[in-house]
């Protein structure tokens, strides 16, 4: 091989590196975007992220308050779990005494 072919190679293969070196960097920015839209839609961080702003954390330590924002939270979470688990369970009772109604009140064929 000559030396200008080598030469020729050697630039294919850095150009061919470099490509591949700026598509793993693309891959990488995207994926960190993902990730940070993915953080950003989930609602208990997100309420954390805006709680600590609204303190204008400025290195002070807020364990407590961040501990009490977060039982605040779950509360929150297990009552609307609550509510609805209430609303099925009462739905289902109705639904449970107007079948026993009905076949209560339905005379029987052996009766007749």
């Amino acid at each position: 091989m000559t030396d200008l072919k080598k030469e020729q190679a050697l630039i294919e293969v850095e150009q061919a590196l470099k490509d591949f070196e700026q598509s793993i960097e693309g891959i990488m920015a995207g994926t960190e975007a993902l990730l940070k839209k993915i953080n950003d839609q989930n609602p208990y961080k997100r309420q954390v992220k805006e709680f600590l702003v609204s303190l204008n954390v400025t290195g002070t330590d807020y364990s407590k308050e961040v501990s009490e924002f977060r039982k605040k939270f779950m509360q929150k979470e297990a009552e609307a779990l609550n509510t609805t688990l209430s609303k099925d369970y009462t739905a289902a009772l109705k639904q449970k005494r107007g079948l026993e109604e009905e076949i209560t009140n339905k005379p029987s064929k052996k009766l007749r």
